[in-house]
């Protein structure tokens, strides 16, 4: 926005968590979580950080970007993930994939299954914005084939509890009286 603040201490440690790995063939890396009350900027630094080039370079295969609220649920955005995933296919990989619309999946299970396929050898940022629940989260941590894959989450959450059960808290603080409007 016109409006925002660069927080260059805020976005770098970021983009360094999501960017760091214990191991390389580590299938799915820690969560990273931003929390902190509404108004402070979670939604505005995860935008900043899924848009950096290094961000880009390491998860070349795909960044998405799923906004939850209090009223989605996880079925819901999963099948938002596989019609955004489906998109890309081409259609040699959906023949191989014996690819379904999303809208003819049945429940969790399946669905999780046919992105677990489509994600096994790909390099792929999911950022979760704006989640209230750990019914919300935890299907996408199943997300990750025994190897092979490269997969993150980003999560933006109010809900500090929420942040710190799935991964890595990065809290975001309030900017500095000079730097607020």
């Amino acid at each position: 926005p016109d409006h925002y603040c660069p927080r260059p201490d805020a976005q770098c440690a970021l983009r360094d968590a999501l960017l760091r790995t214990s191991c390389p063939t580590l299938a799915i890396t820690p969560a990273t979580a931003i929390s902190g009350t509404a108004g402070l900027g979670k939604t505005t630094i995860a935008a900043w950080c899924a848009n950096d080039p290094r961000v880009w370079s390491r998860f070349a295969d795909a960044v998405v970007w799923l906004a939850f609220g209090q009223e989605r649920t996880a079925l819901e955005m999963l099948r938002s993930l596989a019609e955004k995933l489906g998109q890309a296919l081409t259609d040699t990989e959906r023949l191989a994939l014996r690819w379904k619309d999303p809208s003819e999946l049945r429940g969790e299970g399946e669905i999780i299954d046919k992105l677990r396929d489509v994600l096994c050898d790909k390099r792929c940022l999911l950022v979760l914005d704006d989640v209230w629940d750990e019914r919300q989260v935890a299907p996408f941590k199943q997300l990750c084939p025994p190897t092979g894959s490269t997969l993150s989450l980003l999560l933006t959450t109010r809900l500090h509890e929420l942040g710190s059960m799935f991964g890595e808290l990065q809290p975001l603080l309030p900017l500095v009286d000079d730097d607020a409007m």
